[in-house]
């Protein structure tokens, strides 16, 4: 199974012919008697969200705020241990 990421501007129209022919090229080097059967089996695009949206935002707010609290402990635990 081999799994094809996308990113924008790449679309399946244009990705999949060079997937299929690189698999078909290097399985030819072989010189095996297996047969290769490719089948692409999604062709979703790439998915693209605005990263300025609010969900984003509050996670990197609440990410912050993880490594703040996180470097409090550290320097607490450092302090006792010492």
């Amino acid at each position: 199974m081999i799994i094809n990421s996308l990113v924008p501007p790449q679309t399946p129209e244009n990705i999949n012919p060079l997937v299929v022919s690189y698999l078909e090229a290097e399985f030819a080097k072989l010189n095996s008697k297996n047969t290769l059967d490719i089948e692409c089996l999604h062709g979703g695009k790439p998915w693209v969200e605005n990263i300025d949206h609010w969900n984003y935002e509050a996670a990197k707010k609440a990410t912050e705020v993880c490594n703040i609290f996180y470097l409090f402990l550290y320097n607490v635990n450092a302090f006792i241990l010492v």
